[in-house]
């Protein structure tokens, strides 16, 4: 084998054909699926790769005769982020309190934005309470009218592989709050 005990991190984006190619000197035989060997060279090629695929994969050099050797791969499976909304309210005797969650399921981490009807980010002051951690994000605030015009909220979640956004149409009438959530846009794919 061309390396002996070895450990190698390997990234592949999802949806794409993995290829991890072993070569050892002897006779070489095929034993998974996905697997060509020619003369001392194996290449294992496994497509449409997703994140529910192994994450380790091991190429192993063994004639019986001589010291067993092998190759370990770690696989790190990278995929644009895909967000769900959860929605909470407190109605209490002068104000509904809301509270939005948006958790984003992405590799690597993505950053969770959230945007007013204007598209400005909103941070956390006055108005908003923001509270954010590992890969979900909150946004909170009161409302203090029966009456409430529909105003627009987006939830953006991206990373290094793709951004995408959902949408939160909000609005109150005689006391009763409506919600409204619909994917707004993905913006783009970006290949590793």
């Amino acid at each position: 084998m061309d390396d002996t005990n070895f450990t190698q991190q390997r990234s592949v984006l999802e949806g794409s054909t993995f290829r991890l190619s072993c070569s050892a000197y002897g006779k070489l035989i095929s034993l998974s699926n996905g697997t060509v060997c020619q003369a001392t060279k194996c290449e294992l090629h496994l497509v449409n790769y997703t994140r529910y695929d192994p994450k380790i994969i091991e190429c192993i050099a063994d004639n019986e005769k001589s010291t067993r050797i092998s190759k370990v791969v770690h696989i790190d499976v990278y995929y644009p982020p895909k967000v769900t909304i959860n929605v909470r309210t407190l109605i209490g005797l002068r104000s509904i309190d809301v509270f939005l969650e948006c958790s984003s399921d992405a590799n690597p981490t993505p950053l969770i934005t959230w945007l007013d009807d204007n598209r400005q980010e909103i941070n956390d002051y006055n108005f908003y309470t923001v509270k954010t951690n590992n890969l979900s994000s909150i946004l909170s605030f009161s409302v203090f009218s029966n009456e409430y015009p529909n105003v627009l909220y987006y939830c953006q979640s991206n990373n290094s592989i793709g951004t995408v956004e959902k949408l939160i149409d909000i609005s109150i009438f005689n006391g009763k709050i409506n919600f409204c959530f619909r994917p707004h846009r993905l913006m783009s794919i970006i290949a590793i």
